[in-house]
């Protein structure tokens, strides 16, 4: 099995386990420190909330290259992806007041939702890394000089990404320069 079939088994079990660690959480928190429901939900929400985005970086903390920028757009994306979650809950809200314990765990489930599909973006490898990695390999990775797309191993020198039709000799060229002057020729 490849580490990439092992991570995504693995990715299917921790996002399996999350509901069960919710209710375990809800039940130990409604029974030993606060015994009304709504407040043992919001804490349960802010513990689940630490257990979620610490064990989704876990999981995926060898397959993403961690840059300055990538660890900025997830601590922010944290805060961001309450927006939704909080518009769930109002939404509850309005439709009535009885319905706000339901409320609280939809929206911390949007919540989630939206972090794992916001991770998704963030953390996806950019064709420089691509190729950066399949050069660690001895593979050498043929980009579109325009718009980076990974073009090895098709059947034409058409970018299907940006439509640019290169020569053979353009992709060439622009594969093995990193001179900006060189790539505007291509």
């Amino acid at each position: 099995m490849s580490s990439i079939v092992s991570r995504l088994i693995l990715a299917l079990s921790f996002m399996a386990s999350i509901p069960m660690v919710y209710f375990v959480i809800f039940f130990v928190v409604e029974q030993t420190i606060f015994r009304q429901d709504r407040m043992a939900l919001w804490a349960t929400n802010f513990v689940c909330f630490g257990y979620v985005t610490v064990g989704w970086i876990l999981v995926w903390l060898g397959q993403v290259r961690w840059t300055a920028l990538r660890a900025a757009l997830t601590s922010v994306s944290l805060g961001i992806c309450l927006i939704p979650a909080g518009l769930v809950f109002l939404i509850f809200i309005m439709l009535q007041r009885r319905m706000e314990e339901p409320g609280i765990i939809f929206g911390g489930m949007a919540w989630a939702i939206c972090w794992f599909a916001c991770t998704a973006f963030i953390w996806r490898e950019t064709a420089g890394e691509r190729a950066e990695r399949l050069a660690e390999f001895g593979v050498s990775a043929i980009a579109c000089p325009r718009c980076g797309y990974n073009m090895t191993g098709l059947q034409k020198s058409v970018c299907p990404e940006c439509g640019t039709g290169y020569t053979l000799d353009q992709l060439y060229a622009g594969m093995r320069s990193d001179d900006p002057d060189i790539q505007d020729q291509v």
